[in-house]
Formats: structure tokens, C-alpha cells, sequence
């Protein structure tokens, strides 16, 4: 067993991530989390096993939010960030801390990387950092009336072309 010790780094971000916070993020007992903290090769985490009888538990009494956490931290490990089969390591652990305490979505960073490492893509598509959101704008009722009405003839319009379409290719 290769002790917790006090703390998970968490160097993407510059966080530290307690055993504490991560038992109770997982509602986990802490003793559980600190002993479940294994080795493998170069990295430390958790067996998938640990963590499917965790989710096991967390759904047999009805707990869906933290078996959520639980089964999103798998995923991390296994299917995003997999290092060794069956085995949850660190980097995982990590990335799941910052969405689940952050809120980010990480689904842009995956995606380049995915093109960039198999696609093989020999840029690095820079995504903004915040998307800008653009400031409301106020409108007449008579300005929103039109709208519905061009959307619901745009509508009709675009039923009738499937419509038409489907009957060309023989559906």
C-alpha cells in the first residue's frame, strides 16, 4: 500500500486536492480513500474495482448524485485519461476534481487534443478562453411577432423539403 500522505497535487491548475475533499466528494470514508490509494508503474490511484463497489453501494441506497461522481471519475480514468487497464491514476483524479469543483467543460480541450494526437493534425487549434456572449437586445412585440411568424413559415418550409426529399431518394 503506498500511503495518501496529506495531499493529491493538482497541477493543472495550480490546486491542491486534500483526502479529505475527495472522500467527501465521493462519500467515501477517508480511511477508504487514503488505503484504496495504490501504485502502478508511475502513477498513483485507484483500482476500478474499488470504485465500481463504491458505486455499487452509492446506488443501492439511492445516492445518484455522488454515484454520478463516481462514475464520472471511471470514466476519467478509463475511457479519457487511461494510463494501465482497470487502474484510475492521479491525472484522472486530478481532472475530475477540477470539473467537478470548477464547473469546466473539457469537452473542446479533449476534442483537439483527440485531432491533434490521432488525426495528427499538425496545428493546435486555439479555442478562446471565454466564449463572448453577446449583451441582449431589446425588441418591439411587434419585432417578436415576425419572428415567430418567419420561424414558423421557415418550419413549414423545411418539412416540405424533407418531405420532398425523402420521396426523391425512395424513403
Amino acid at each position: 500500500m503506498i500511503p495518501l500522505k496529506v495531499k493529491i497535487p493538482n497541477t493543472s491548475l495550480g490546486q491542491v486536492l486534500t483526502v479529505r475533499d475527495l472522500a467527501l466528494a465521493l462519500q467515501i470514508k477517508v480511511t477508504n480513500v487514503s488505503s484504496n490509494w495504490k501504485k502502478k508503474g508511475d502513477y498513483c490511484g485507484f483500482w476500478k474495482r474499488f470504485l465500481e463497489k463504491e458505486a455499487e453501494r452509492l446506488a443501492g441506497i439511492q445516492n445518484l448524485g455522488v454515484f454520478r461522481n463516481v462514475l464520472s471519475l471511471l470514466i476519467y480514468g478509463l475511457v479519457l485519461f487511461p494510463t494501465y487497464e482497470n487502474f484510475i491514476n492521479s491525472v484522472a483524479v486530478s481532472v475530475f476534481w477540477v470539473v467537478l469543483t470548477k464547473n469546466v467543460n473539457l469537452v473542446p480541450a479533449l476534442l483537439a487534443d483527440v485531432m491533434v494526437k490521432e488525426v495528427k493534425l499538425s496545428f493546435i487549434v486555439k479555442a478562446p478562453a471565454h466564449p463572448v456572449i453577446p449583451a441582449p437586445v431589446p425588441i418591439s412585440f411587434e419585432e417578436a411577432d415576425d419572428m415567430r411568424a418567419t420561424i414558423s413559415r421557415l418550419t413549414k418550409e423545411n418539412e416540405g423539403l424533407l418531405s420532398e426529399l425523402n420521396r426523391e431518394i425512395g424513403e
